[in-house]
């Protein structure tokens, strides 16, 4: 007697935590999708050489970023869409000496929502909102860290 089985595999597929990406015209585009992706979003961005660091945004944080509208930055390109992004696109030539671009990420029912800002030197570990100013138009959201 044979017994044959047929094995079904379902894969749950679901967007990686965090994606990378170093684009053809000098650019990298960040995507972090899950709050757990800012780790390894930071060592990509470190090993590219981007001077750039994704931090929790955590109330109480004594580091407080304050938003600006967009376009404050021409490190960070305009992004595409409404809303608060999960993905915001670097020119790393950019930046100016000694800054570091912060990408302050929070995670709410399911969601990641990306706010982008500088600061000189090197980013803190977290950051904490202080003021939120929005433009209709406004697609990323950028701020300055305020010490």
């Amino acid at each position: 007697m044979s017994i044959s089985a047929l094995a079904l595999i379902l894969a749950a597929t679901s967007a990686p935590a965090f994606a990378v990406t170093n684009n053809p015209n000098g650019t990298v585009t960040v995507t972090i999708n899950q709050i757990a992706g800012v780790s390894g979003a930071n060592t990509e961005l470190a090993a590219l050489g981007v001077s750039a660091t994704a931090v929790p945004i955590v109330h109480g944080c004594a580091a407080a970023l304050q938003l600006l509208p967009k376009g404050s930055s021409s490190a960070i390109l305009p992004q595409s869409g409404s809303g608060l992004p999960q993905s915001v696109t670097i020119e790393p030539s950019a930046i100016p000496a000694g800054d570091t671009v912060v990408l302050a990420v929070a995670q709410s029912t399911g969601a990641v929502q990306m706010l982008v800002g500088t600061v000189q030197g090197a980013a803190p570990a977290c950051v904490a909102l202080i003021e939120r100013k929005r433009t209709e138009s406004a697609s990323v959201m950028s701020g300055r860290l305020l010490h």
